[in-house]
């Protein structure tokens, strides 16, 4: 999984098409979400909660 964020565009985007073990459901691994963030004060502010098999980032 990679989260990654497009300054120019504003755009952060969530790739799981390279997940480990996806087995549980056809389309998680083809996964590529994106959702516009614009930036704070020249800044990417995310509130970012991760552990073992979860990231939520609420935007």
């Amino acid at each position: 999984m990679t989260l990654s964020y497009d300054v120019a565009r504003q755009m952060l985007t969530l790739d799981r098409t390279h997940s480990g073990n996806a087995g549980f459901h056809p389309m998680f691994a083809r996964s590529l979400e994106t959702a516009r963030v614009p930036l704070r004060d020249e800044q990417l502010q995310l509130p970012l909660l991760a552990d073992k098999s979860v990231v939520d980032v609420s935007v």
